[in-house]
This record gives C-alpha cells, structure tokens and sequence, in this order.
C-alpha cells in the first residue's frame, strides 16, 4: 500500500452531531464509532464528563474514508481552539515506513506521541512538525477474516 493521507476533525463535544450532519451531506457509514469510556478496559484514565465524547469515528463511503475525528478530551495536554483542531493523517504501508515518516516529521517539532501498537489493532503516532502541523502515523496490520 502506498500512502493514504486523510483529515482527522477535533471537536469540543460535537463530534457526534457533525458527523451525522457531513454522513447527511456526503453519504457514506459513520464507522468505528467509539466512546471514551470504551477505552478505560485498555488502561485509560478517563473523566467522568469525557465518558460519552466520541473517542473516535470515521465517515467511510465505499472503500474509502473521507474524514475521521473525535472530541477534545482531558486526554489532550493542547487546548483546543479554532485552527489546531485538524491533523493530517497518513496511512502507511509497513512499520518501517511509518517509523521513517514520523522521525522525519518529527525532527524538530514538538508534541510526540511516540509510535505504539494500539489497542484497535493498529501501530501509530502522532507530532506536531516543525512548521506547526499536527500528523498522525498509522500502519493498519492485515485484518483477519
């Protein structure tokens, strides 16, 4: 697989309601949606009032994902203000193309979630470059059917 690059969303709580607003301009399945509090069984130290935020959901039509976001939680050190709340994301086709991608994204930048299996199943990270954009790393392990 060669890259995949799309656009993850930040909302300060109304994740849900625009997604179901952009699947009603766009069509497509709301996909993988997921809460806060479905998080806490892996470890996550989650508030109470972020519980029912969405944690993560994409808006898929056909094969491909059009937009993916979620809700400003206490999770995240950087407040969230109109402008920050757009990350590039890019899908890549092994680790070590996702490791040579975030080291060269990161060099120089600020705010490094180091790459880690995650518990969806996935290996990822994320950084701000040195330019002040926000990306996202990602390699998705082949799926069993």
């Amino acid at each position: 697989m060669a890259f995949k690059i799309d656009f993850g969303l930040r909302f300060p709580g109304t994740c849900e309601q625009a997604f179901k607003f952009y699947q009603s301009v766009f069509g497509g399945e709301l996909f993988m949606l997921q809460r806060y509090k479905e998080m806490k069984p892996h470890g996550y130290k989650i508030e109470q009032e972020d519980e029912e935020k969405i944690a993560f959901v994409a808006l898929r039509k056909g094969k491909e994902t059009l937009l993916a976001g979620d809700d400003q939680s206490k999770l995240y050190r950087k407040e969230l203000v109109q402008g920050n709340n757009i990350t590039i994301a890019v899908s890549v086709g092994s680790i070590k193309e996702a490791k040579r991608v975030y080291d060269a994204l990161s060099e120089g930048g600020t705010d490094k979630t180091p790459l880690t299996d995650v518990y969806w199943g996935d290996y990822c990270g994320g950084c701000t470059d040195k330019f002040g954009i926000q990306w996202y790393i990602s390699y998705h392990y082949p799926r069993v059917q």
